[in-house]
């Protein structure tokens, strides 16, 4: 649930709006960070060695990248869900019987989120990744859990999502 936006500490979201930039760009300097979130390199120098001290970042020829300390919070979070074993069996099963790539994806905040990808060696080969998003109305996996979710569920992403289209042939 979204949260009133001064209700917000503006620190917190300028840490994960940073760890967001480090990710999408497979790492980054001190300056990119204080030009893309338009703050002084002292600043974004800060930031970055605080999460870094934290074990969130690691630095590598004057260049930060995500840690591995993620893996064990990922790690924790795929536990959570109940059918996990069951559903990277059955997934395994799936991609050995057509030979072409099978995943496993749970709805969270109107989102699928990948949480296990079986790829045989014929199957196409996609950027998508464990831990992937990917708005539920874009992928035939999402309108699949779509039409199997609770009336209320339902209405409450359609409520609260923005339904962007994604491409010419995606319905929305």
């Amino acid at each position: 649930m979204a949260m009133n936006e001064n209700q917000k500490i503006g620190s917190v979201d300028r840490v994960f709006d940073i760890i967001e930039l480090v990710r999408n760009r497979d790492g980054v300097t001190v300056s990119t960070v204080a030009e893309e979130i338009d703050s002084a390199t002292s600043t974004a120098y800060q930031y970055l060695r605080t999460i870094e001290d934290n074990g969130f970042l690691v630095e590598e020829d004057g260049k930060f990248y995500l840690s591995l300390r993620f893996l064990d919070y990922g790690g924790h979070a795929i536990n959570r869900q109940q059918a996990h074993d069951l559903a990277k069996a059955k997934v395994k099963e799936l991609a050995e019987s057509t030979g072409e790539r099978a995943q496993y994806v749970v709805p969270q905040d109107g989102e699928g989120v990948v949480l296990h990808i079986i790829s045989e060696s014929q199957a196409v080969k996609t950027g998508v990744r464990i831990g992937t998003r990917v708005p539920l109305h874009a992928s035939a996996t999402g309108k699949t859990i779509l039409a199997f979710l609770p009336e209320r569920e339902l209405f409450d992403i359609i409520e609260h999502g923005e339904l962007e289209q994604y491409g010419e042939r995606n319905g929305t």
